[in-house]
């Protein structure tokens, strides 16, 4: 299938174990570890905000959101919980999929990519060459049990999907109990 990239993790490993197929799925601490990286950015940025504004009180949360909007994008992930699995979607235009990593932990799903932009222009006496990196960080906790070993993702054409069978529970058969 070209253009579209295929993961399925190995199944008969414990999710701490797990070795992905590809390179999408990674360990949940890188991500954990990336995600508190760009929050140091972010939280930097933010305070060179404050300082920019020559350090007025009062106006934290928009020097936050203001470096949040600088470092991350914000873009629409659908979760949706069908009878056997739930199936998450993203819209992820720009990226490859060499620059998204998933994780998956028993009750939470983490991803991460990072798209870089660039822009070249000259005119006359004039070369303007810029480079924009901005980062995805998503964090979405799931509502059941899930077999986080037979997920599979694929990304094409700028669309994440991530099918992740749910565990179900069986009743166990209710029993008479004769009283004598």
């Amino acid at each position: 299938m070209a253009g579209q990239t295929v993961l399925q993790p190995e199944s008969s490993k414990p999710i701490a174990q797990l070795k992905p197929a590809s390179d999408l799925f990674v360990e949940a601490d890188q991500l954990l570890q990336r995600m508190q990286e760009v929050y140091q950015a972010i939280e930097q940025r933010a305070y060179q905000l404050f300082l920019e504004r020559g350090g007025a009180i009062g106006q934290d949360a928009e020097d936050w959101f203001r470096a949040e909007a600088e470092y991350l994008l914000n873009l629409p992930i659908n979760l949706e919980e069908e009878p056997q699995r739930l199936m998450v979607r993203a819209e992820l235009p720009g990226f490859d999929s060499t620059a998204l990593r998933l994780s998956i932990e028993p009750r939470r799903l983490l991803i991460n990519g990072k798209m870089e932009s660039r822009l070249s222009e000259a005119k006359e006496e004039t070369a303007l060459d810029e480079t924009t990196v901005k980062e995805l960080l998503c964090s979405i906790d799931l509502p059941c049990d899930i077999e986080a070993a037979q997920a599979q993702a694929t990304f094409t054409n700028g669309i994440l999907e991530i099918a992740i069978p749910k565990i179900i529970q069986t009743p166990e058969p209710i029993t008479d109990h004769k009283i004598e």
